[in-house]
C-alpha cells in the first residue's frame, strides 16, 4: 500500500513540474500582406499560453498585456518597453483591440509584443509581425 502511495505522490510531483507551454501572440487583423483603403486600421490581437490582464506593475508569471510597435524596432530584451514614444502603443488596460489612427499611405509593419505588468517583455519573447499597405483613398 505504501508503495502505491509513493508512486502516486511521485507521479503527482512530476506532473506538477511539467513545463508550461510558452506564451504566444498573434496579430489576427490586419492580415500579413493586406491592403487597407483607410488611414485608420483596426488591430486585433490574440494570445495563448498566458492570461491577458491590465498592466499592474507586477511580474506575475502567466499574466501579461499587449504592446504594438508600428514601424519601429523592438526595444532591447529585458528592458521595459518605453511609454509615450511615437510608434509604440501600450494596451495597458488589458484590451486586445486597438485602432491605429492617421496612418500614411504606403507599407507598414506591426510587431505585437507581450509584456509583464512592469512592461518588460515576457521571457521567452512572444512576438508576431505583419506587413500591410495603406492605399491612398480617392481625393
Amino acid at each position: 500500500m505504501s508503495r502505491n502511495l509513493f508512486a502516486l505522490l511521485t507521479l503527482g510531483a512530476l506532473m506538477g513540474c511539467a513545463e508550461q507551454p510558452a506564451a504566444t501572440v498573434r496579430i489576427e487583423t490586419p492580415q500579413d500582406g493586406a491592403v487597407v483603403n483607410a488611414d485608420s486600421v483596426q488591430v486585433v490581437l490574440a494570445a495563448s499560453g498566458i492570461e491577458i490582464v491590465p498592466a499592474d506593475g507586477e511580474t506575475t508569471p502567466g499574466r501579461a498585456h499587449h504592446h504594438i510597435f508600428v514601424d519601429r524596432e523592438l526595444t532591447p530584451a529585458g528592458q521595459p518597453i518605453p511609454a509615450g514614444e511615437e510608434g509604440i502603443v501600450h494596451l495597458g488596460t488589458g484590451d486586445s483591440i486597438y485602432t491605429l489612427p492617421n496612418l500614411t499611405p504606403g507599407r507598414h509593419r506591426l510587431i505585437a509584443v507581450l509584456a509583464l505588468g512592469n512592461h518588460v517583455p515576457v521571457d521567452p519573447w512572444a512576438v508576431d509581425t505583419v506587413y500591410f499597405t495603406v492605399e491612398e483613398g480617392p481625393e
